[in-house]
């Protein structure tokens, strides 16, 4: 149950950082349209 948790805990700041580069990389070049336009 410690390694499972340790695991969660190492691995949560990895698919947060994906999730927020994705949401990112989705949102900016939308901004940067909305801009232009």
């Amino acid at each position: 149950m410690t390694i499972a948790t340790k695991l969660t805990t190492v691995s949560l700041p990895e698919h947060a950082t994906t999730i927020f580069s994705s949401i990112i990389s989705i949102l900016y070049p939308t901004s940067t349209i909305s801009t232009k336009s």
